[in-house]
């Protein structure tokens, strides 16, 4: 009984953990994105994979975050 507390415990602090780090990766890469559509010089072809990065990162913590969490709270409703 006390290993499947001290499971639920570390399942709890390692979630906690996931949805700040999403939150960070898409408040930060969405600042970015605002900052090289506002800001007309930075828009050059030097720093089009920059671009490119920030935009792939925002989709990773925005799309792929909410949807690993779902999946860990659908299979841990199913046990």
């Amino acid at each position: 009984m006390e290993t499947e507390d001290f499971q639920t415990t570390k399942d709890a602090a390692w979630f906690s953990v996931l949805i700040s780090e999403f939150l960070v990766a898409s408040i930060i890469n969405a600042i970015t994105i605002i900052a090289f559509a506002r800001i007309s010089h930075l828009r050059k072809h030097s720093t089009y994979l920059i671009m490119n990065l920030t935009v792939a990162d925002l989709l990773v913590g925005a799309v792929t975050g909410p949807l690993f969490i779902y999946h860990k709270d659908k299979v841990y409703k199913d046990i």
